[in-house]
């Protein structure tokens, strides 16, 4: 997603300012790269944040956001409870993004479903020709980590020193205990 994001913008910039663009039929009822694809007049007369005032339906951002969901979900299951509320994060973050672009140019849209499709359909290929090695590889331990066991280790000899030190002072005081009797 980084290193698209500048074609991303690129491209909007170029949808924006390219003449040669501008209302010439694609495919189907895009009509216009340059401009958010109308489907069919809905005319709601709301005025919503981030997409204004909805006239008309434009299906390739909800299609943009299902291919994107897919794109997910076929990528592996997180291990990791953190990585595992990333990928919720991210999930709700694509459906906030198609109602974001909803007016953007249909372009950049059918840039983003080209984008989304074939990066899952390299998804799918990968996993049918190179299946995931499910044997955990021993991973080195790095400086940080031999710090952390150290101090794991000074703690627990800590610990059982303080434990001696408590065994030591109750058998002391079960004798001053007895010497008293």
């Amino acid at each position: 997603m980084f290193l698209q994001f500048p074609v991303f913008i690129g491209l909007f910039s170029v949808l924006k300012v390219e003449f040669n663009l501008r209302q010439e039929p694609f495919l189907f009822w895009i009509r216009d790269l340059s401009q958010p694809d109308h489907l069919m007049r809905i005319d709601f007369n709301t005025h919503l944040p981030f997409i204004g005032t909805i006239e008309w339906l434009n299906v390739l951002p909800f299609l943009m956001m299902a291919v994107m969901i897919l794109q997910q979900s076929a990528m592996p299951a997180p291990t990791d409870e953190q990585a595992a509320r990333m990928q919720k994060m991210m999930r709700w973050m694509f459906i906030a993004m198609g109602f974001i672009l909803y007016s953007y140019p249909a372009g950049l849209a059918l840039y983003m479903i080209t984008s989304s499709t074939l990066g899952l359909f390299e998804i799918k290929v990968i996993k049918k020709i190179w299946p995931i090695d499910d044997t955990e590889v021993e991973q080195k331990k790095g400086w940080m980590m031999r710090i952390a066991e150290k101090q794991a280790e000074q703690q627990a000899s800590m610990k059982k020193m303080q434990q001696k030190q408590h065994m030591a002072k109750q058998k002391a005081q079960k004798a001053r205990k007895k010497r008293k009797r």
